[in-house]
């Protein structure tokens, strides 16, 4: 999530990182511009949790390192999110600062940032060599859209709603909804997301 008023502009992303790191606000950085970030739910907390917690034994298995909300993945030069899970098996990436191969992300996404993550972030993570898949959580219902990078360099992709189970290349595992899902209870009065597209 993010706040919609832009802090500063025209910035290279060696100056993005320097205010990143004397600032109590986290922000992304879009075009030369940083975006603050708002705050997170319990639900959403809860729901990054749960992921990071399933993925954790066969990253390990794999020599992988799953990283939470606080690490950057950067894309490209002037592009950098904060994924709220991401997944990186490349021993090279090892900037203390961001990651820039991650092979799986995961945004938890809201009716305030769907859009957001299904069109803006789509198109940047795609645009990352190493990676492989992209889950797009929601914190109000039951539901993931999976995309994944198939062999041949194009991109599926699956919605699933209420149970299943998603096959993940990287790590190898399969992930499934109620393991996302552990612990969580929805609201029926809080706002509905968009139909599947």
């Amino acid at each position: 999530m993010r706040e919609a008023a832009p802090r500063y502009g025209n910035l290279t992303f060696e100056e993005y990182l320097a205010i990143e790191a004397s600032s109590d606000v986290r922000h992304e950085f879009v075009a030369g511009t940083l975006y603050a970030m708002a705050c997170a739910s319990r639900r959403h907390a809860r729901i990054a949790w749960n992921i990071a917690a399933a993925l954790t034994p066969s990253a390990r298995d794999y020599g992988c390192d799953v990283l939470i909300s606080d690490m950057l993945v950067r894309v490209g030069e002037s592009i950098a999110y904060y994924p709220d899970v991401s997944v990186v098996c490349d021993p090279d990436d090892a900037n203390e600062r961001y990651a820039e191969r991650p092979c799986l992300i995961v945004e938890i996404t809201s009716p305030s940032s769907e859009e957001r993550d299904q069109r803006e972030k789509l198109i940047g993570y795609r645009g990352i060599a190493s990676l492989q898949t992209y889950l797009v959580v929601f914190q109000h219902e039951s539901r993931v859209i999976h995309y994944q990078r198939t062999s041949t360099g194009s991109w599926t992709r699956l919605d699933l709603i209420g149970e299943g189970i998603i096959q993940l290349s990287c790590p190898p595992m399969e992930l499934s909804l109620n393991d996302i899902y552990s612990r969580v209870t929805f609201d029926p009065s809080e706002p509905s997301t968009s139909e599947p597209q």
